[in-house]
């Protein structure tokens, strides 16, 4: 009937402008972002196991930064500083703020292109590590109340679209 269109039509409108608020909100995550040659990257994506290496750091600041490379050669690389409420910025929101800006960044292109890239992922944090490795549970509830849960849900939203084979930790200090 007309009416259940009707519904459909808004709840599509309202998800629509949810998801246009929600990429405003997170442009900073991918504004100093560089790719060295597109067509490389694209045809590295689709037929390479491509390599992710974030860290992120806090002192008076947090910030964050990550590489993408195909085999030695850097494809792309990223920076930023990290945002949140003076109680917000930690050194997790920084580790998890460099993972969430090179996955939205290749989960938007997947989506665009149709490509699922084979990913290996390093990162010096362990609970980052683990709390990627977990998303398989897909508990929705915890994704929301857990620390930095909006920089989480940018990597539960965009890992789908991405072939994982592995997720490590990597020392990163001594």
């Amino acid at each position: 009937p007309p009416k259940d269109n009707i519904i459909k039509m808004q709840e599509k409108a309202r998800t629509q402008r949810h998801e246009e608020i929600q990429i405003k909100q997170m442009a900073h995550l991918v504004r100093d972002t560089e790719i060295h040659d597109e067509e490389r990257f694209l045809e590295c994506l689709a037929k390479e196991p491509i390599t992710l290496v974030s860290d992120g750091g806090l002192k008076k600041t947090g910030g964050f930064g990550w590489v993408i490379a195909c085999d030695e050669e850097v494809l792309a690389k990223g920076q930023g500083p990290v945002r949140g409420s003076a109680d917000q910025l930690t050194s997790f929101r920084s580790e998890i703020c460099g993972m969430s800006s090179a996955i939205l960044l290749l989960g938007n292109i997947a989506k665009e292109t149709g490509i699922k890239p084979e990913i290996s992922i390093w990162t010096d944090n362990t609970s980052l590590v683990r709390r990627i490795r977990n998303l398989h549970t897909n508990n929705p509830v915890r994704a929301h109340v857990e620390s930095d849960h909006d920089l989480y849900a940018i990597i539960v939203k965009a890992i789908p679209n991405m072939k994982v084979d592995e997720i490590q930790h990597v020392k990163g200090h001594s």
